[in-house]
């Protein structure tokens, strides 16, 4: 197995002295440290590629062609860059370091000898940490206002089915009756797997930043570990900052599909509490009517509507009643629910860009009271 895949090991030919067990210092036998950071990228596409791939094929209507190219995509990127990183710290440790006896002139035979590998050891731990918690907080974002989708749904389907062409626009209008049928379908199926996938991924998310700050404590040198984390930044930016929300270039960006449920809501115009002296009673009556028309519609009870003389829709006339349910939490269960996505949104979704200075602000001092310490340094088995 590649060195850059392993997690730090306390082996006796690649330490200093012997190992002490220290607060978050790991020893070969531990959890997080054989079946967690070990392999660390799986984990990481186990809940990410799942959670990408539903959502992506929500948004895009059930169009897995469309979802390939334009999502998925992205996943795969994600990985190349990984590897190709993590390879390049292999080789340029073993290309320029070298033994401690002489004899052995490459680093597989002066460790299988028993000696120690002395050279610039860019860590692929801190790289992999912080890259695999970028990566998870950037594809996890099609959950913000993702309950909303529910209410565009309600609201467009009470359209349609009322032919109501002065109610105020949605984001699901230019959606065709099949694309629509099939959103509503997709999303009351897959939103519970959605939920549970996210706080996975808020969980496996602040798992990396315990373990990131470990790394920092107890392996490499200060330097190694800034270069590293510097890498896994620069990537990210490069990829979710400039090349995915290019209009020109695949993939598209986290959340976009064939609708915009992300859009942030202007505040409305505030109804002026002075009377106008210039306009008639009748004209304030029919300027109120058209604010309370192109405003949010009032909410009735299931199989009714209500027109504005306050009578229900259709009564004494035959007519369909329309239903328009509503969107409210209707269960302790579902309450539970939404406060637990609450609470996760709040631990993942705070400002990336306060993170990431976070996160190259803790490499340098974390790093620097950790070479402070009075323990041996440890390093990365073969």
């Amino acid at each position: 197995m590649p060195r850059f895949m392993g997690m730090p090991l306390n082996t006796g030919r690649q330490m200093d002295g012997a190992a002490t067990s220290n607060g978050l210092n790991p020893e070969p036998d531990n959890l997080f440290n054989q079946y967690f950071v070990k392999i660390g990228w799986f984990w990481t596409l186990i809940l990410t590629t799942p959670f990408t791939l539903i959502t992506s094929f929500i948004l895009c209507c059930g169009d897995v062609k469309r979802m390939i190219k334009h999502h998925i995509v992205r996943i795969g990127i994600a990985t190349v860059f990984w590897y190709v990183w993590t390879k390049l710290f292999f080789v340029f440790e073993s290309s320029y370091g070298r033994c401690t006896d002489k004899r052995f002139d490459t680093k597989p035979t002066c460790l299988k000898a028993g000696f120690l590998w002395n050279g610039f050891d860019i860590s692929g731990h801190a790289f992999i940490l912080i890259y695999s918690s970028l990566v998870l907080i950037e594809e996890a974002r099609p959950i913000v206002n993702w309950e909303s989708i529910k209410e565009h749904l309600r609201n467009e389907e009470h359209n349609r089915a009322t032919m109501d062409s002065a109610a105020a626009r949605n984001p699901l209008s230019n959606l065709k009756d099949d694309e629509l049928a099939r959103l509503s379908y997709l999303y009351t199926r897959y939103t519970p797997l959605i939920r549970l996938l996210f706080v996975a991924m808020t969980v496996l998310q602040l798992l990396w930043d315990v373990m990131l700050v470990s790394t920092m404590l107890y392996f490499h040198k200060m330097i190694e570990k800034v270069l590293g984390g510097i890498f896994a930044i620069l990537t990210w930016f490069f990829t979710y900052r400039f090349w995915y929300t290019s209009p020109t270039i695949l993939p598209d960006s986290v959340g976009k599909g064939l609708f915009n449920y992300q859009v942030v809501k202007s505040r409305p115009d505030p109804i002026p509490m002075r009377r106008n002296n210039s306009l008639s009673c009748g004209q304030e009556i029919t300027i109120i009517r058209e604010i309370m028309v192109s405003k949010r519609r009032p909410i009735h009870p299931v199989g009714q509507t209500m027109n504005f003389r306050g009578s229900t829709a259709g009564e004494g006339r035959g007519e369909t009643k329309g239903t328009r349910p509503t969107t409210a939490p209707t269960s302790i269960r579902e309450v539970l629910t939404m406060m637990v996505l609450y609470v996760c949104k709040k631990a993942i979704f705070y400002d990336t860009n306060l993170k990431v200075a976070l996160y190259l602000g803790s490499l340098f001092l974390i790093s620097l009271i950790g070479d402070f310490m009075p323990y041996p340094r440890t390093y990365f088995a073969p």
